[in-house]
């Protein structure tokens, strides 16, 4: 019972990331028509690659949308892998349209360099939502193969009742022949006897 009221929470919180992202996925949609639309040529013809270049600008909208993409899979995977992914891209887009200091980006750079270690050398399968998933996937195989053999086995049951009740009746059927039998040959002898007395009165 426990493990059913939590199989369908989990299967709730699945279910209301998947609304969540379909949400996003809308407004992203939204977002890549509008940064289209609103997209400025002409500054963009004439951009002399300032800090509030036009091409800055389109950078900087461009990369939030990546970076929502990057959530939004993450929303539908459950991985580890797709979280460190999500972090490197929100720690890259900081540092290619923030432009900070030296000592920030020498920051970030190395928080870059611990996140691709960590992903290399540390990532933990146990943790990975896709193993969870597999053994939330066996756990229901599991069921469902112990299920089947419930089954087999109240069939089973049902075959050996049907066959001890038909050996009942066999033998029921054959304690009232057995009976029958009896009785006739009592009926016979009680004959036989009232025969016996009629020669003795007959001869007397």
């Amino acid at each position: 019972m426990k493990y059913n009221i939590q199989h369908v929470i989990y299967r709730l919180t699945i279910l209301l990331e998947s609304v969540l992202a379909i949400i996003l996925l809308a407004a992203i949609a939204i977002s890549v028509v509008g940064v289209v639309i609103n997209t400025d040529v002409a500054g963009l013809l004439n951009d002399t690659l300032t800090e509030a270049s036009a091409i800055h600008k389109y950078l900087s909208a461009v990369s939030t949308i990546v970076l929502c993409v990057e959530f939004v899979s993450m929303l539908c995977t459950h991985t580890v892998d797709s979280v460190v992914e999500v972090v490197l891209m929100a720690i890259a887009r900081q540092i290619v349209v923030s432009h900070p200091a030296a000592l920030e980006t020498l920051l970030m750079v190395l928080a870059i360099g611990v996140l691709f270690a960590v992903r290399k050398y540390l990532f933990v399968d146990a943790l990975d939502s896709r193993t969870n998933h597999s053994h939330s996937l066996l756990i229901e195989l599991y069921r469902a193969i112990r299920g089947e053999e419930n089954k087999l086995a109240e069939e089973r049951i049902r075959e050996r009742t049907a066959e001890k009740m038909a050996r009942a009746e066999a033998a029921l059927e054959q304690l009232r022949a057995e009976a029958a039998l009896e009785h006739e040959q009592e009926l016979r002898q009680k004959a036989e006897e009232l025969a016996r007395e009629q020669v003795g009165a007959e001869k007397k």
